[in-house]
């Protein structure tokens, strides 16, 4: 008996193996004679079977659609697409292919067997399973969890939850955590013995939780897949983007690998269209700031800067401005690197270095579209600072951005660049300085009581600017401050604000510039006008209780320090 059972499972063994290679012999004959048919028709030939596609390309065309159209797209840079379909002259293929093109996509079409569509449509499925394992690991961490404490508690679980799940998932558990706590950023950090795990949110570092080295491999492999960088690039830094959908929106990922030296540190940054869709008012911008902007936008023509750190805001103003003077009587083209929100009704062309499309050379081009209004992303060297003024000089408005500290510092800035005098005083038309301050959580505001020194610091900085007595004796001797609760994690703050200061040029300015006055020239003359800088924004947000000084303090750092505003003590 036993002789006869080891015969039969050595016979079946045997069945399998005939069986497995005639399936092989069968699948290349076919691939062979799709490529034949690919060569006759003049198309490319393309085998899925032994491709991996990336989640953002399949989700350009539906499941639904793939299978009804046998159809599938496999690769995307941009605005061109590779797709692949076994029936490209199919009715059903065609009027998808068209509606692709109807979305401004240039469209590759590559035939491929109707086996290895089979295969790739398989990933759909994929999808739906993993997207319902985020559901059911995003249930755990919110079970029992009343506020942000006990959710970030819940994390902890993570470290020994994604030693059991695929690089994938966990990605997409990353990604759904930096939502719900409204993070801009996740850093995943590599340490000695393990992986960190932090979110960057109201513009703090916050740990979530650690992971072990190998987990952390596997998830940023899965991060240079979706964000197509190579696997094999490690000790050279890199960057790409990726996308992920939610709740009937697109969440754009930008990232960015840089190696160090206990490995890579990978940093994602968080674009959620539904934070580009808010009005000035809505960022924080006071009345008479968003005055100013809205007489410098009058402007046709000219140069408007937005200025200040990274992370500031200043993209998300641009986004903004754009959206309030976007009419079907103007063209707006903007040139970004790379495109963080999409925006209906406007031209938007995304920067690649790597390949030598740069500003200067996106701007020259865009010159030549007829615009009314151009967004310039950033102002980087004396190249495109130059070509950006002289835009402004024919006839179009030029929005873009600029890393400096202050208004005043903007103009300097411009002129280290060796930018001509006449060029940024004929050109230069306003100067928008911002920062995002954290605001008193309200769940656990608390009134406190001003020092003698900070009385002084807030009475001093409203005095430097308003002879309004009004304002100055409708200060109180206390202010709102959070104490730290479970809503906020103990913080004191939750959601930010911008503070701002807005210059207009003037003829005197223009003077200043065209005479290469320095520094203390601009800053002298403002304080005559009493221009109302960073500082008084800043100290009228803690008089209405929208932040505290200890948060002014920390964003604004010299510009709002007791050294500078005091100069008597009580």
């Amino acid at each position: 008996m036993k002789q006869t059972h080891s015969t039969l499972s050595a016979q079946n063994e045997q069945t399998l193996d005939i069986n497995n290679a005639m399936s092989e012999i069968n699948t290349e004959f076919k691939e062979r004679e799709t490529k034949k048919k690919a060569k006759n028709l003049h198309i490319k030939y393309i085998n899925l079977s032994k491709l991996p596609i990336n989640d953002d390309f399949l989700r350009l065309i539906s499941e639904e659609e793939s299978v009804a159209g046998k159809i599938i797209t496999f690769f995307q840079i941009g605005k061109k697409l590779r797709i692949a379909t076994p029936t490209p002259f199919k009715k059903r293929t065609k009027e998808i292919i068209q509606n692709l093109k109807n979305q401004n996509y240039s469209v590759d079409i590559n035939l491929c067997s109707k086996e290895s569509l089979l295969i790739a449509q398989k990933k759909y499925n994929k999808i739906k399973k993993r997207d319902r394992s985020v559901e059911e690991i995003n249930a755990e961490i919110l079970e029992n969890a009343k506020n942000i404490s006990d959710e970030l508690q819940n994390l902890s679980h993570l470290s020994e939850k994604f030693k059991t799940i695929n690089a994938d998932l966990a990605l997409a558990i990353i990604n759904r955590t930096a939502i719900r706590f409204n993070a801009s950023d996740i850093h995943i950090e590599s340490l000695t013995k393990k992986t960190q795990i932090r979110a960057r949110i109201d513009g703090t570092l916050r740990i979530l939780f650690s992971i072990d080295q190998e987990t952390a491999k596997n998830i940023t492999r899965q991060i240079k897949f979706n964000a197509n960088i190579a696997s094999n690039l490690v000790g050279f830094p890199s960057d790409g983007q990726f996308s992920f959908p939610l709740n009937n929106r697109k969440i754009n990922v930008r990232v960015s690998v840089l190696p160090s030296n206990k490995g890579e540190s990978i940093v994602l940054r968080y674009l959620d269209p539904k934070k580009q869709n808010v009005e000035l008012e809505q960022l924080g911008f006071s009345k008479d700031n968003k005055d100013k902007i809205d007489k410098v936008l009058q402007y046709n023509e000219g140069l408007i800067i937005t200025t200040g750190p990274t992370g500031s805001g200043k993209t998300t103003t641009l986004y903004a401005i754009l959206k309030n003077i976007n009419t079907p009587e103007k063209k707006i083209i903007t040139l970004e690197n790379p495109i963080e929100y999409e925006i209906e009704g406007i031209t938007q062309s995304s920067i690649n270095t790597e390949k030598g499309y740069d500003f200067s050379d996106g701007l020259k081009s865009a010159l030549r579209q007829d615009p009314d209004v151009i967004l310039l992303g950033e102002i980087r060297d004396r190249k495109t600072a130059e070509t950006a003024l002289q835009a402004s000089m024919t006839g179009h408005l030029v929005l873009s951005t600029l890393h400096t500290n202050s208004a005043v510092d903007t103009i300097i800035r411009l002129k280290n660049l060796e930018i001509p005098s006449y060029l940024i005083s004929n050109s230069l038309k306003g100067i928008i300085a911002q920062r995002l301050m954290r605001k008193p959580c309200p769940h656990c505001t608390e009134i406190k009581k001003f020092s003698p020194q900070e009385s002084i610091l807030i009475q001093n900085i409203l005095s430097e600017y308003t002879e309004n007595k009004d304002i100055l004796d409708k200060i109180k001797q206390t202010y709102l401050s959070g104490k730290g609760c479970d809503k906020c994690g103990q913080t004191g703050y939750k959601g930010r604000s911008v503070v701002s200061e807005v210059i207009i040029l003037d003829k005197t300015i223009r003077n200043l510039i065209s005479e290469n006055k320095s520094r203390k020239n601009f800053v002298e003359y403002l304080q005559s006008t009493k221009h109302k800088f960073i500082a008084y924004d800043a100290a009228l947000k803690i008089v209405k209780g929208e932040s505290d000084i200890q948060e002014a303090i920390r964003v604004l750092g010299a510009e709002f320090s007791p050294q500078k505003h005091i100069t008597q003590y009580a």
